[in-house]
C-alpha cells in the first residue's frame, strides 16, 4: 500500500463551487519549485505540500478555541504569506446545533512551500487556535496483490545488492474457459527485486516487462480479470520469453451455476443471516452514503441509485456514476444491490435511499471532511467509509464527531496493511470493521487462497484475513474475502479487502435503523449521538464470535437475526427466490459464551443500577421484553427462552424496562442482578 506522503501533493478533490469562498477558484496542479521554461526544461525541485487548516477545539468538545470569525481573519492573513497558495475553502453548511461551534468555521485547503508548511505545523503544535496538518492522500481499502512468499522470497531477501542490468519481457494471452479473449485483465509479475504490470487489450493480449530479472527469478504471476471470472495466482510460474504465455481463467458460473442469471446470496450475506430475514425488510426510509470512487448506476442491480455528487470534479452532480476504479460500485452492490433485478447478488438494503460521494481517485482528508459535511446536511443515517490513512487527522476526527452528534453513523474499514488499524477506524466514535474469509469459497489457485491464516481458522472454516489490519480498536468483523459484487459495465467480480467487509456491516446497520422498533421510538429517532451509539452497541451485541483473537475479529460477525430480534421470526423470503451459494455453512450457534453475555449485559446492569430514566436509549432497546420473554432485546438474547423481570423498585410501572433473562444465565450475571434486586 502506497505511503500517502509519496503521492502528488496537488491531486485530490476540492469542494463544490457553491462551497468556495467568494472569488475562489480551483487551483491548477502545484508547480515544482525552481521555475524554468515549461517548453524547454524544468529544474527539478521539491513539490509544494498540501495542508488543511481549520479550527482547534477544546479537548473533549467541539467548542472552538477561537470564534469562527477570528479563524477566518487568520486564513485571510495567510493568503498574504509568500509560499502560501490557497486552493479552496470548505465552507460550513449546517446551522443550528453547531452554528457557533467548530462545524461553523471554514477550513482552508492550501498548497505551501516546504518551509512554510513546517512553520504552520510548528505553530499548530505550539497551541495556536488553528490546526494545520498535512492533507494526506486516502487509501481505498480494496486489496492489491501481495508478494509471493515461501522459500523463494526468503532466498531473495538474502541475495546481495547487485542485480543484472536490462529487462525481460513476456507476452501473455488471457482467455476464458471457452478461449474467448478477456479485455482489461490486470497482469502482475513479481520478481525477487522488481515487479512488472500490464493490462490486456481487446484481443486479450498484453506484454509485461520486468527490469533486472530472469525467468527463473520471477516469484509469482497474478491475473485479475475485469469481471465475471475468477482471478489466478501462480507461484514460480514457468514462463517462456519467446512465446505467448496463455492464462485460462474460470468463469464465476463454474462455481455458481447459472450465475448471474440465477440470483444468489453471497457467502457474506449468507453467513450473516440475510436469507433468514423477511424479504420485505429492505431498509426503506433510511439514507445511506457511500464515500468512495463513485457508482455505475447503469448496472442492473444499481439502477435505483439516483443521488450522487462528484467531489473530484468541483461537486459535479452528473459525473459521480463514472467509476474509473470500480471500488465504489463493488461496495454499492453489497450494500444495496437490488433483488428486483432478477440476477446477481442481493444487497442488504436495496430499499434504502443511497447517496454516492465520489472522492477517488485522488481523495484526501479534505475530501472526506467535505463529504461528511454533506452527509450532515442531507441527514444521512449511516455512512460507509472503505478508506483510510496511516496518519491521523485532528480535523477529520472533529468532523466525524460532529457527524456523530448529528446522528450520522460512520462504519469504517480497518485497512489492508496487515498491521495496526488505520485512521479513521482507530477512532472510538466509529464502528471499525476487520475482514474475515471462509474456506472453500474460492479456487485454490487464486489470490483469495493466500489470505487464509491457517493457524487461526475457526468456526465453520471462518478465518481472519491475512491482509486485514488488527488491534484493540476492532469492534466487529465482516466478510472480506472472495466477495462477489457488482462492477462497472454490468458485470460481477470477486474481490478481497476490508473495503468489502465494511459494506456488509453498513447494509445490516441500515436494516436495523429502518426496521428495529427501538429506532422508531422518540429517544432513538432523534438525530443525536445516543442514536449512533445505540446502533453500534446493538450491532456489537448481535455478533457471533468467529475467531479466537478479538484483536482480529472484534466481538465477531454481526448476525441479522440477532440484530433484528423478533422481526426475524416473521416468514422469510420466498424459498428459492434467492439461492445460497455453494458450500453453504450450517447456521451459526445462537448461544453466546458466558463471557459474551457478561460483556453485553454489563452496560445494561450499570444503567439500571444508576436509575436510567424511562424512555432512554437502553430502555427503548429493552422495550416489550416482558411480553416477548427476552426476545425483544435481540442480540445476546436471541434464541433463548426468557423470563421477564419487572426491574428494581420504581421501574416496575415504567414502560420499556422489561428485562428478559435467558435461561441458563451464567452465575456471575445472576449474582450481579440479585445484588441490584433484579432477580
Amino acid at each position: 500500500m502506497a505511503d500517502p506522503k509519496d503521492k502528488d501533493a496537488s491531486s485530490g478533490t476540492a469542494a463544490g463551487a457553491a462551497r468556495r469562498a467568494p472569488g475562489a477558484q480551483p487551483a491548477p496542479d502545484a508547480a515544482p519549485q525552481g521555475g524554468g521554461s515549461a517548453a524547454a526544461e524544468n529544474a527539478v525541485g521539491t513539490r509544494e505540500t498540501q495542508y488543511i487548516i481549520g479550527p482547534r477545539v477544546v479537548p473533549g468538545s467541539l467548542t472552538p478555541l477561537a470564534a469562527p470569525a477570528v479563524l477566518t481573519n487568520v486564513l485571510e492573513k495567510f493568503r498574504e504569506l509568500p509560499g502560501y497558495r490557497e486552493m479552496c475553502r470548505l465552507k460550513p453548511r449546517g446551522v443550528g446545533l453547531f452554528a457557533a461551534g467548530a462545524g461553523a468555521a471554514e477550513i482552508a485547503v492550501a498548497s505551501t512551500s516546504p518551509e512554510l508548511g513546517k512553520e504552520l505545523e510548528a505553530a499548530s503544535r505550539a497551541g495556536a487556535p488553528f490546526v494545520a496538518e498535512r492533507n494526506r492522500v486516502l487509501n481505498h481499502h480494496g486489496l492489491a496483490p501481495a508478494p509471493a512468499g515461501g522459500a523463494d522470497a526468503t532466498a531473495a531477501a538474502a541475495l546481495p545488492g547487485s542485480f543484472e542490468l536490462g529487462q525481460i519481457s513476456f507476452d501473455f494471452s488471457v482467455v476464458g474457459a471457452d478461449h474467448q479473449p478477456l479485455e482489461g485483465a490486470q497482469i502482475t509479475l513479481t520478481g525477487r527485486r522488481f515487479t512488472g504490470e500490464g493490462v490486456t487489450d481487446r484481443n486479450g493480449k498484453a506484454t509485461v516487462a520486468v527490469f533486472g530479472e530472469r525467468p527463473s527469478t520471477i516469484l509469482s504471476l497474478y491475473v485479475k480479470p475485469l469481471a465475471n471470472h475468477w482471478e489466478r495466482f501462480i507461484e514460480r510460474p514457468a514462463l517462456n520469453g519467446s512465446a505467448i504465455n496463455t492464462i485460462v481463467l474460470q468463469p464465476l458460473s463454474a462455481t455458481f451455476p447459472n450465475f448471474p442469471a440465477q440470483p444468489m446470496l453471497g457467502w457474506g450475506q449468507e453467513v450473516m443471516g440475510l436469507g433468514q430475514i423477511p424479504s420485505h425488510l429492505t431498509g426503506q426510509g433510511v439514507k445511506i452514503a457511500i464515500i468512495d470512487s463513485g457508482c455505475d448506476n447503469t448496472h442492473p442491480l444499481l439502477a435505483h441509485i439516483k443521488n450522487g455528487i462528484d467531489l473530484t470534479n468541483q461537486g459535479n452532480t452528473s459525473t459521480w456514476a463514472r467509476d474509473q476504479i470500480a471500488h465504489g460500485t463493488h461496495c454499492a452492490g453489497v450494500i444495496a444491490g437490488s433483488a428486483s433485478a432478477g440476477q446477481g447478488v442481493r444487497g442488504f438494503a436495496p430499499g434504502a435511499e443511497v447517496h454516492i460521494f465520489k472522492v477517488f481517485p485522488g481523495g484526501r482528508f479534505s475530501s472526506l471532511i467535505d463529504a461528511l459535511d454533506i452527509c450532515i446536511e442531507r441527514q444521512i443515517d449511516v455512512v460507509n467509509c472503505s478508506l483510510g490513512s496511516g496518519e491521523h487527522s485532528e480535523l477529520v476526527q472533529n468532523k466525524i464527531e460532529e457527524a456523530r452528534q448529528r446522528g450520522v453513523a460512520c462504519v469504517v474499514a480497518a485497512g489492508n496493511s496487515s498491521g495496526p488499524v488505520q485512521f479513521p477506524a482507530t477512532l472510538p466514535t466509529v464502528l471499525s470493521v476487520s475482514a474475515l474469509g471462509q474456506e472453500q469459497r474460492f479456487p485454490t489457485d487464486s489470490q483469495h487462497a493466500r489470505t487464509v491464516v491457517t493457524e487461526l481458522v475457526g468456526l465453520n472454516g471462518v478465518f481472519p484475513a491475512r491482509f486485514s489490519c488488527f488491534g484493540p480498536q476492532i469492534r466487529v468483523s465482516g466478510p472480506g474475502v472472495a466477495i462477489v459484487s457488482t462492477v462497472p459495465g454490468g458485470g460481477y467480480a470477486a474481490w478481497d479487502g476490508t473495503s468489502m467487509a465494511a459494506p456488509h456491516v453498513t447494509g445490516l446497520a441500515a436494516l436495523v435503523l429502518a426496521h428495529h422498533p427501538a429506532f422508531h421510538q422518540p429517544a432513538l429517532r432523534a438525530r443525536t449521538a445516543a442514536r449512533v451509539d445505540s446502533l453500534f452497541q446493538l450491532l456489537v451485541a448481535a455478533c457471533a464470535p468467529m475467531v479466537a483473537d478479538p484483536a482480529r475479529g472484534g466481538a465477531g460477525l454481526p448476525q441479522a437475526t440477532r440484530a433484528l430480534g423478533a422481526l426475524a421470526a416473521a416468514p422469510a423470503q420466498t424459498a428459492g427466490a434467492v439461492a445460497a451459494g455453494p458450500a453453504a455453512t450450517a447456521q451459526f450457534p445462537q448461544a453466546p459464551t458466558d463471557a459474551a453475555l457478561l460483556q453485553a449485559l454489563a452496560p445494561v446492569i450499570a444503567a439500571l443500577a444508576g436509575g436510567m430514566p424511562a424512555g432512554g436509549a437502553l430502555g427503548a432497546l429493552m422495550g416489550q421484553t416482558l411480553a416477548n420473554g427476552g426476545a425483544g432485546f435481540g442480540g445476546p438474547f436471541a434464541g433463548f427462552p426468557g423470563v421477564g423481570f419487572p426491574g428494581a423498585a420504581g421501574f416496575a410501572a415504567q414502560p420499556g424496562f422489561g428485562f428478559g433473562v435467558p435461561a441458563g444465565m451464567p452465575p456471575q450475571v445472576l449474582a450481579q442482578l440479585r445484588s441490584l434486586g433484579l432477580a
